[in-house]
């Protein structure tokens, strides 16, 4: 999902729609700095109801289970849950959908889609607002692919 920083992107559009202001421009080396994006980091109990599963989880470490619950799970310090807060896969995907929607992702793409990877190698650039948001619409479709892998399985998804 390259890595931390395209969780970074995505949690970033999943910030500007909760805050219900327009997309922000694609994402790059910079926007894990983002103002509005930190200001979550930095106070993670503020804002975002919309997208609490994407948001208020571990970018290193952590799980999603394949059971729907509302809030976010967490669990006390000395129970060393790895990543501190524990999601729904199920939630997840709902909030990955709805990125997806805002995003116009086209629903044949899928993780191994040569359209996907170009798209992610030439962020902010493209016809299209998911060639554009390149990194962002690759996590987004990774992501909502471990949720309905999650759910059908009744595997958890590890962040590690």
């Amino acid at each position: 999902m390259f890595g931390y920083s395209g969780l970074h992107y995505f949690h970033r559009i999943a910030v500007y729609l909760d805050a219900g202001k327009d997309l922000p421009k694609p994402g790059d080396k910079n926007a894990s700095k983002d103002e509005l994006l930190q200001k979550i980091y930095d106070d993670p109990l503020s804002g975002n109801a919309t997208f609490d599963h994407l948001i208020h989880h571990s970018d290193a470490e952590g799980y999603y289970l394949p059971i729907d619950f509302k809030d976010i799970v967490v669990p006390d310090e000395e129970d060393e849950i790895a990543g501190g807060w524990v999601g729904s896969s199920v939630q997840l995907l709902r909030e990955g959908e709805i990125i997806a929607k805002v995003l116009n992702i086209p629903s044949h793409l899928d993780s191994a889609s040569d359209e996907l990877w170009e798209a992610a190698d030439t962020q902010g650039k493209g016809n299209t607002i998911w060639e554009q948001y390149g990194v962002e619409t690759f996590t987004c479709v990774c992501l909502i692919e471990a949720c309905r892998n999650s759910i059908k399985t009744g595997a958890a998804i590890v962040f590690c």
